[in-house]
């Protein structure tokens, strides 16, 4: 269901719009017409039609009442009691003309409304419009829409689409255009979306330049459930200039623009509203982190989760720790990388992201930690590539000169298919290197000390397969 922004503004305003079209002139001494003489309809119209449309008169004893009762009214602030008081003791004589009691009723609705007491003021408004021969045609008009105001006030939407397609019908031209956006909220709110879009942009056509923020925003919030965001973007285009500071444009344009693959305007939007100091959720400043991130300025993303984090707005869970140790690491700040990596580590169900803090410590040469990162991540499980974390451990150890142990990893991957071959490689560059130690130390024993030297300094050829290239960069995805 859309959300309209109807009621807030209704629950304000329904009752000072209700009394304003019926009190200002409305209530004349008798003999004098309610909202003028219906003179300029003759002009115009049949006869029929001036007889429609023809004003009526009241009471000298209703008009009398209702101006006191409006003298009541207009207190600031207003005496509603007061007001009331009059126009039940009105209500209560049994001389009153048909105008005179519908006219009693519609006031009274319109207090009743006033002080937020909708379901009377329902039911006066009601029984004022069923009165036969009673309200003119200006009145019964004003009364229809007032109504349908109160049912959008107590969300008896059903209701307020019926008066309101009344209201407009029986209006012909002469209709405001807050009648179209009652319209479509209250079709919006019973999911009628189809039917609520041409009311909503109807109101918004021509309210133009003058248009409230609601009416944006209704549209806005219509056309992104049909997901017609091509319609949506010029529309929020165009009321940005006149509500800058309005959250839900920003929001709803970059919503627009991503749905419709405007990546970078999108990016740029959202950017826009949190270095204009925005109130953003947390899941809109994980987007614009990965964004950063997309765009290739990962420093960025850095500098908003650590100081979101700082400020409490971005929690210290696994993905917040994940997205700033991926955003180090694209920007190639290795060390910097590994506190992150290390907490989200501690947080993930997975090894991958040990591995990775192993292949980030390989960068720097730091074979001890690197593997207690490894053994940690073949502890936790769930690789993706076991083998891997197993040949690294071996290359590990037997750069700390723990042999025995590096054997016993490099056996371990070699029974993993991706990492067999290496594996074994390396298994057998070992044992023959193993081999060429031993014939050396067996020849030294008879040699001069000087030559000892110099053979102890001559190395053997590199070991094979060096994890060289799968820890020079290691990535954020892991092993």
């Amino acid at each position: 269901m859309v959300r309209s922004p109807t009621n807030r503004h209704l629950r304000s305003a329904v009752a000072a719009v209700a009394l304003a079209a019926v009190c200002l002139g409305a209530v004349e001494p008798a003999g004098h017409a309610v909202f003028g003489s219906g003179g300029a309809w003759a002009q115009e119209q049949g006869k029929e039609e001036q007889q429609r449309r023809r004003a009526k008169t009241l009471s000298p004893k209703a008009s009398q009442a209702l101006q006191k009762m409006l003298a009541e009214f207009n207190k600031e602030p207003p005496n509603y009691p007061g007001a009331l008081e009059i126009v039940n003791q009105l209500l209560e004589s049994t001389s009153l003309t048909p105008f005179d009691r519908a006219m009693g009723l519609y006031f009274r609705g319109s207090i009743y409304a006033s002080m937020e007491r909708y379901r009377e003021a329902q039911a006066d408004l009601s029984q004022s419009l069923g009165i036969p021969d009673g309200l003119d045609y200006r009145n019964r008009k004003e009364a229809t829409f007032t109504l349908a105001k109160i049912y959008m006030v107590t969300s008896d939407f059903v209701r307020a689409i019926g008066l309101l397609e009344q209201y407009i019908k029986e209006s012909e031209a002469d209709v405001p255009h807050e009648a179209y956006y009652l319209l479509g909220a209250a079709y919006a709110q019973t999911d009628q979306l189809q039917k609520a879009r041409g009311p909503a942009l109807k109101a918004l056509d021509m309210a133009a330049n003058d248009a409230p923020a609601r009416y944006y925003q209704l549209a806005a919030a219509i056309l992104l459930q049909l997901k017609d965001y091509k319609t949506v973007i010029p529309i929020l285009e165009r009321g940005l200039p006149f509500f800058p500071t309005n959250k839900d444009f920003w929001r709803n344009l970059q919503v627009a623009y991503a749905e419709t693959d405007r990546d970078k305007e999108a990016f740029q939007v959202l950017e826009l509203m949190y270095l204009q100091g925005f109130d953003m959720t947390t899941q809109e400043l994980r987007v614009l982190a990965d964004q950063y991130r997309a765009f290739n300025v990962p420093i960025k993303a850095v500098k908003l989760i650590e100081r979101e984090m700082a400020k409490g707005r971005l929690p210290k869970d696994f993905r917040t720790w994940k997205t700033l140790a991926d955003s180090y690491l694209q920007a190639k700040e290795w060390e910097k990388a590994r506190g992150p990596l290390r907490e989200a580590a501690k947080l993930s169900p997975e090894g991958d992201l040990f591995y990775d803090l192993c292949q980030s410590y390989f960068q720097d040469e730091q074979y001890r930690q690197a593997e207690e990162a490894c053994v940690q991540a073949v502890n936790k499980g769930k690789l993706r590539n076991p083998g891997n974390a197993w040949f690294l451990i071996g290359y590990a150890r037997y750069e700390q000169d723990k042999f025995d142990s590096a054997v016993e990893a490099m056996e371990k991957a070699a029974k993993f298919d991706k990492t067999k071959d290496q594996a074994e490689k390396w298994l057998a560059w070992y044992e023959q290197e193993k081999k060429r130690k031993a014939a050396v130390d067996e020849y030294l024993k008879s040699q001069r000390k000087d030559v000892i030297e110099e053979l102890k300094n001559e190395g053997g050829e590199k070991p094979p397969g060096t994890p060289q290239g799968d820890a020079a960069a290691p990535a954020a995805s892991g092993g």
